[in-house]
């Protein structure tokens, strides 16, 4: 097979002119052929070596041409590789984002109200967790809901009980609790001194509070420990939220700490109770707001 190869592609056209040569100056020394002749076969292997050239320069041209296309196509076609290969790491690292088992959404009232506690359980047992929960409820900027449900709802009152037990804690493990409301109602105010009054041996439990009944329909938000974050939508029935979703991270819970931390030291904010207890200049301060006696913006900054 190797023979057969090497046989094909020897230069035939080189080799037949060659022996035409040969064989001319041979008859030319024996008297066969006139000088004429021998020059007319010279002139006409020069023409078919000539001839040959001009159709090989012309596939080297081509080959040449097609050599370029084919360079251009790979550095294309490796350019397209390295897009591809980039945006699927870019897809890669979105989808694993979007999958990370650190974040979760609960798009109804039982399933939020559900969690929390059990949340709030991990984080009591755990030996190094911060104990700390804060809490913005600010419901009530979009007018009244129902004060109290006509029947008992089982994941409101767990969800209250969790919180009741963190604003009792006392000792080793005690939990600080701050909360923020928005509180555009006095029967909404009653039911909340109702508690303060009821907590008022708690050791770490503070609140404030705004009344801004016109307010932008805000993200209400709950931390809880140091990597538990809610954020949730107001309900619409009760002053409660109706759908959350929960972010378990550090980063983005010292994030939402910080905007806690600009809404608790918000001049506009009233104090209903500090570290000591119940403020009853503050408590004064809002009723008179509630009753509109003075605008919010120019009491709440003296309390």
């Amino acid at each position: 097979m190797n023979a057969i190869k090497r046989f094909l592609i020897l230069e035939w056209e080189a080799i037949a002119g060659i022996l035409a040569a040969v064989a001319a100056i041979v008859m030319h020394f024996l008297h066969l052929v006139e000088s004429d002749v021998l020059l007319t076969i010279s002139v006409v292997l020069i023409a078919v070596l000539f001839i040959r050239d001009l159709r090989r320069e012309g596939l080297r041209e081509r080959l040449d041409s097609s050599l370029q296309r084919t360079e251009a196509g790979i550095k294309e076609l490796q350019l397209t590789i390295g897009l591809v290969i980039e945006h699927t790491k870019l897809l890669d690292d979105i989808l694993e984002r979007l999958q990370a088992p650190g974040v979760d959404t609960y798009p109804s009232r039982e399933a939020l109200y559900s969690v929390v506690p059990e949340i709030i359980a991990s984080v009591s047992t755990g030996p190094n967790e911060e104990k700390q929960l804060l809490l913005a409820a600010l419901h009530g900027h979009s007018g009244r809901r129902i004060l109290i449900p006509a029947a008992p709802i089982p994941v409101l009152e767990a969800f209250d009980t969790a919180l009741l037990n963190c604003i009792m804690s006392s000792g080793l493990g005690m939990w600080a609790v701050r909360e923020i409301y928005n509180i555009t109602a006095e029967d909404r105010l009653n039911l909340i001194l109702e508690r303060l009054e009821q907590t008022k041996d708690a050791d770490g439990y503070q609140v404030r509070t705004f009344s801004f009944p016109d307010a932008v329909a805000p993200l209400s938000p709950l931390v809880i420990g140091s990597e538990h974050v809610f954020l949730a939508l107001d309900d619409p029935r009760y002053y409660r939220v109706s759908k959350a979703f929960h972010v378990k991270n550090r980063e983005v819970a010292n994030l939402v700490k910080e905007y806690f931390d600009s809404l608790w030291n918000d001049s506009r904010a009233v104090t209903l109770r500090s570290a000591v207890g119940i403020e009853t200049d503050g408590v004064h301060a809002l009723r008179e707001i509630l009753r509109g006696s003075q605008p919010a913006h120019e009491t709440a900054g003296n309390i």
